[in-house]
């Protein structure tokens, strides 16, 4: 149940089920946080991809783009590729986090 589900049978439904919805349990409000928690991460997660580049000093050429990180990394063919993630339809880099790309490893570099 959700935070959402909880406000419309709090609007809904019998006096003795607003009365649990009000004052809902410690624990199954806890559950419910974590259950919100996982079904972002599920979401954040199936939006998520990998990028490849490879920084070739003055500039950077763009291998692809992956659905896993394992695909990402069998891309890179030097140690001078790198893999990112990113997930769609967000920003990951601001003007003040320019080259502080969360994420960001050269999986073959030694």
């Amino acid at each position: 149940m959700t935070v959402g589900k909880i406000n419309q049978l709090n609007n809904s439904g019998s006096s003795d089920e607003k009365r649990f919805i009000k004052n809902p349990d410690p624990i199954i409000e806890g559950l419910i946080k974590r259950v919100e928690a996982l079904e972002k991460k599920y979401v954040d997660e199936q939006k998520k991809l990998w990028m490849c580049i490879k920084n070739s000093h003055n500039y950077f050429d763009f291998i692809g783009v992956f659905s896993t990180e394992e695909n990402a990394i069998d891309a890179c063919y030097d140690e001078y590729c790198f893999i990112a993630p990113s997930i769609i339809d967000y920003a990951h880099l601001n003007k003040e986090e320019i080259g502080k790309w969360r994420g960001l490893y050269y999986p073959l570099k030694k």
